[in-house]
């Protein structure tokens, strides 16, 4: 099941920085979807996907509404989501996202 909150999240006490990527995926009448959010320093506002699930795989689009507009496409294996965001400015950002409580919680 791809269902639950996948989270790298943390907060820099040094810095005073909170950092990382979460991702919740929820399942709907109409497919999986996720609340995303980044962290660069400061938390980003949430942002609404839809996701594609395939077998393990996993895949979405971030639109371009966000300051992070991309694609992400990468597999759960053993509680752990990993994968890469490619993003539209040309980066990509490979992450390690472990199933469990969300930062906020």
């Amino acid at each position: 099941r791809p269902t639950g909150t996948y989270s790298n999240m943390y907060y820099n006490a040094e810095a005073g920085d909170v950092i990382g990527d979460e991702i919740k995926i929820v399942f709907t009448r109409n497919g999986y979807q996720g609340v995303l959010q980044f962290a660069e320093g400061e938390p980003e506002e949430l942002v609404i996907v839809s996701v594609e699930v395939k077998g393990t795989s996993i895949s979405f689009c971030v639109p371009n509404s966000s300051p992070y507009a991309g694609q992400f496409t990468g597999a759960i294996e053993n509680g752990v989501l990993k994968g890469e965001f490619h993003f539209k400015t040309g980066a990509v950002d490979r992450v390690e996202l472990k199933k469990g409580k969300s930062y906020w919680d």
